[in-house]
């Protein structure tokens, strides 16, 4: 950052320089400040620091990175140039200069460029500003969105900046469920495609798919319409750049729409009378609330396969239906009832005795299911997050720790290995739950551990050496048997040496027939 004509060259101490508050650059590599050093011990300061006047010395406005690699080599004064600067242009001009380096992480240049938005700069200004296009200030400031998790892998460089912006853009409730999906077991990061793919297949809609009114502004009023909504790839085409079809990047408020457009239609299908039965793939998925409005109407709801078949077309077998659940939700669709579906809706009291209980029978035992369901559903909901499962402190080693860490090897063996594994171990082929717990707990170490070798080798004998998976692999064959590890290594390295050996042959061929044509 060079002077302008009216500004002198000041050489000031070292210990009146100040490092600025505002500077966007917050981290600093101690082997570039070491290498620096060296070079300004060699050849000095060729580029003067830019500093203004502050209470009691000077605060530095560019060149932070030279008073601190100054700082190393303990030299006592430094080239400034002194500026009249106010607070609003220090910012602006440490954020260009900063943005201007090469190696600037974009997190950081994330964060400046919100700022320069914060001086009541447009996009376009910056953009132009920055001599970069829209898109990538769009994207940059998108970043500032990442969930706490997210930003720190990629600060940390466990995260490309292509993953990142993917999950930038979704919002935090959709991170958070891609913290699971974007990993796996061993805690290793998917490729960008899969997780494109998997973005695309749980978190993304299209558009042109939902059965409200998207331009409607009032049908969740703090939602708004989907028209100017910055989770649409339509609308905001500088964030989705290469998204080519119309899509909501905001599940959790799609689904919100279209459940308010659903119950509006199915008060509108009662209070109107119309001939329509409502169908669902699975009740229990059904919201509570509008599965309640319409039995309080004394109403059914009829389940797939259960109740009715679908029929594409019309007919005087046929009955219409509105879909209240599932992938169709908000459609109507024409229904086939089946014959028990029909009698089913006969009233309970105008059933003989028998069928009565029978049927009483078929409710109780599909209701204790759900019982079970919701049991299950609600105890992993409140275990996911308990201290006695996340934080170590509250941890105290069970027996049932032993047993799952067994059950996880058990069922990570392929259906190849499984088969040799449980004859090897006189497991049951096909063993009820009671009957695999007792015979899991009865495995001595000797047998566990032949269990997860044969688990290692079937699941981690395909990684490539550089993976993580196939340094663990190479680890674990190491202590097994050094010796064999040896023997290959061996070989292989009598076959590399011969290869080079070949090779500088040839080289030296090549040399020798390049100086002759040279020569000639």
């Amino acid at each position: 950052m060079v002077g302008t004509e009216k500004e002198v060259l000041h050489h000031i101490e070292t210990e009146l320089l100040t490092l600025s508050e505002t500077n966007p650059r917050t981290t600093y590599k101690s082997e570039s400040l070491e290498e620096l050093g060296k070079s300004i011990a060699t050849m000095g300061i060729i580029s003067p620091l830019l500093v203004r006047a502050s209470k009691g010395g000077f605060e530095i406005i560019c060149g932070s990175r030279r008073f601190k690699a100054s700082q190393l080599i303990g030299l006592k004064t430094l080239p400034c140039y002194v500026r009249e600067v106010g607070d609003n242009e220090i910012v602006e001009l440490q954020i260009s200069e900063n943005l201007d380096r090469e190696d600037v992480h974009p997190m950081q240049e994330a964060e400046a460029i919100e700022k320069l938005l914060l001086l009541d700069f447009s996009l376009d200004d910056i953009a132009v500003k920055l001599a970069k296009s829209k898109t990538f200030v769009v994207q940059r400031l998108a970043l500032n969105g990442l969930r706490s998790e997210w930003k720190k892998k990629f600060k940390k460089n466990e995260v490309s900046l292509t993953v990142a912006i993917l999950i930038a853009r979704l919002t935090k409730e959709h991170q958070k469920t891609m913290l699971d999906l974007a990993f796996d077991y061993s805690g290793n990061l998917y490729s960008t495609k899969t997780i494109e793919d998997r973005i695309e297949k749980n978190l993304m809609l299209e558009l042109s798919t939902a059965v409200f009114d998207t331009e409607k502004e009032d049908l969740i009023p703090k939602c708004g319409s989907c028209l100017a909504c910055p989770k649409r790839s339509g609308f905001n085409t500088s964030l989705f750049a290469d998204i080519k079809n119309d899509n909501c990047f905001d599940r959790t408020c799609f689904e919100k729409k279209t459940l308010v457009h659903v119950t509006e239609q199915v008060k509108a299908i009662i209070e109107g009378g119309e001939e329509v039965v409502f169908v669902a793939h699975r009740l229990e998925n059904v919201d509570e609330s509008l599965a309640s409005s319409i039995k309080d109407q004394k109403l059914r709801i009829l389940e797939s396969y259960e109740d009715f078949y679908t029929n594409g077309n019309e007919s005087k077998r046929t009955t219409k239906a509105f879909w209240i659940e599932g992938s169709q939700i908000g459609n109507f669709v024409q229904v086939e009832l089946k014959k028990d579906a029909d009698n089913k809706k006969t009233k309970m009291s105008d059933l003989a005795p028998k069928e009565q209980i029978e049927r009483i029978k078929t409710r109780e035992i599909r209701s204790q299911e759900l019982d079970a369901e919701k049991v299950q559903k609600t105890l992993v909901s409140l275990f996911k997050d308990s201290p006695k499962i996340t934080d170590m402190d509250a941890i105290q080693p069970l027996p049932a720790d032993v047993l799952m860490s067994r059950v996880i090897i058990y069922n990570s063996l392929g259906w190849g290995t499984a088969g040799k594994v449980k004859k090897a171990l006189g497991l049951s082929q096909y063993p009820e739950f009671d009957e695999l717990v007792v015979e899991l707990e009865k495995l001595t170490e000797l047998q566990f551990a032949y269990m997860v070798r044969m688990s290692a080798i079937s699941n981690y004998g395909g990684t490539q050496p550089t993976q993580d998976n196939g340094k663990f692999l190479r680890y674990f064959m190491e202590q097994i048997d050094q010796s064999v590890v040896d023997g290959v290594e061996a070989e292989q390295n009598a076959i590399k040496s011969k290869r080079n050996e070949r090779q500088r042959e040839r080289i030296d061929k090549l040399k020798a027939i390049a100086k002759e044509t040279a020569e000639e």
